[in-house]
């Protein structure tokens, strides 16, 4: 695993970059919230957006621990 203290990349607007990978032919996103992984948060709602905004498969992770997080 890698280290959250050492994270490279923040997006400003993850719905629209799905959109844009989407559009760009990728047939499918896998996102994992490591916030909610580590305990310290969740993005449940820039999640819930990309799932919205693309039409390929989203597979998600990250503080998904029973089936309430689903």
């Amino acid at each position: 695993g890698g280290r959250p203290e050492e994270e490279r990349v923040r997006l400003p607007d993850p719905a629209g970059q799905a959109r844009t990978w989407a559009g760009a032919g990728f047939r499918a996103l896998h996102v994992v919230d490591l916030d909610a992984a580590l305990g310290t948060g969740s993005n449940r709602d820039a999640v819930t957006a990309i799932v919205q905004a693309v039409d390929v498969p989203v597979q998600v992770g990250g503080g998904v621990r029973d089936r309430s997080a689903v």
